[in-house]
């Protein structure tokens, strides 16, 4: 089958100066730490993009360097119809880069001035404290497959996982607001299979953040205690906020000291989809 090489090429100045189809646009490729290289998300990014249009990888990233420049490429393969691969169970169906599922999104919210998200990622029966590096990313749209696109990288976290423990929960330094959508891949650390972009999630309001306003105010306090009562409403994934499984009045007043500036923990289960 024929193969198709997509690259991104960044000058000594971090510009972009050509880039194969389909990320001639992404002129946040250049920006590695070294004059003319490629940053390491970017790779990542690059080659997530790659799969979105239906594209697998067939070698390894690889990296030639040059005096001023550094060209990165992989060769990756068409594999027919364009799609999103679909995670498996415990990770055991096989092709380029061993076919890594992407991480499952669970939960996406505002917290204070950074974003809380939460998820798991689906690894094999064997797996015991692998570390794994998952990558974020910001867009204003989902992509029409329903993963991706990562128009601008956040942050990333490594996190060690386990098949019996396939769950995290990182606190991302980024200031993003509700209503954006967040996507993310993860690499293997120990072998460098990467994944896919993950499905798409939209960040949610703050965990007590009742009235959706950008903050945690009085007044979510206050519709939190008419929710206990019965005289308002309040969906339970902003206002209960200790995970009862009920709006009581001790949310109320949990709030409320979060609304004062009082170190208080709130802890709402995921919004729904």
């Amino acid at each position: 089958m024929p193969f198709v090489t997509i690259f991104a090429h960044c000058d000594a100045q971090g510009r972009l100066v050509e880039a194969s189809e389909p990320v001639a646009r992404l002129q946040a490729a250049c920006g590695g730490t070294i004059p003319g290289t490629l940053a390491i998300p970017a790779l990542a990014e690059l080659l997530a993009q790659a799969r979105v249009f239906g594209l697998k990888l067939a070698r390894p990233v690889q990296a030639q360097d040059g005096t001023e420049q550094i060209r990165a490429w992989a060769e990756i393969e068409p594999h027919g119809e364009a799609g999103v691969t679909p995670n498996d169970p415990n990770d055991t169906d096989e092709g380029p880069n061993h076919l890594q599922n992407a991480p499952v999104l669970e939960d996406v919210r505002v917290a204070a001035s950074s974003l809380l998200v939460a998820g798991s990622l689906d690894i094999g029966a064997s797996e015991t404290f692998r570390p794994y590096e998952l990558r974020f990313y910001a867009s204003p749209v989902c992509d029409d497959s329903g993963s991706g696109e990562g128009a601008v990288p956040i942050a990333g976290s490594v996190e060690l996982l386990s098949h019996d423990a396939e769950g995290f929960e990182v606190l991302l330094p980024a200031d993003i607001a509700p209503g954006t959508t967040i996507t993310a891949t993860v690499t293997r650390l120990e072998s460098g299979d990467s994944s896919e972009f993950s499905a798409c999630a939209v960040v949610g309001f703050a965990c007590g953040d009742v009235n959706q306003s950008g903050s945690i105010t009085a007044p979510d306090a206050l519709t939190t205690l008419r929710t206990a009562v019965g005289t308002a409403q309040c969906d339970p994934c902003l206002c209960d906020i200790n995970r009862e499984g009920g709006v009581t009045t001790t949310d109320a007043l949990l709030i409320l000291k979060a609304s004062v500036g009082q170190a208080v923990s709130l802890e709402c289960s995921p919004c729904a989809a």
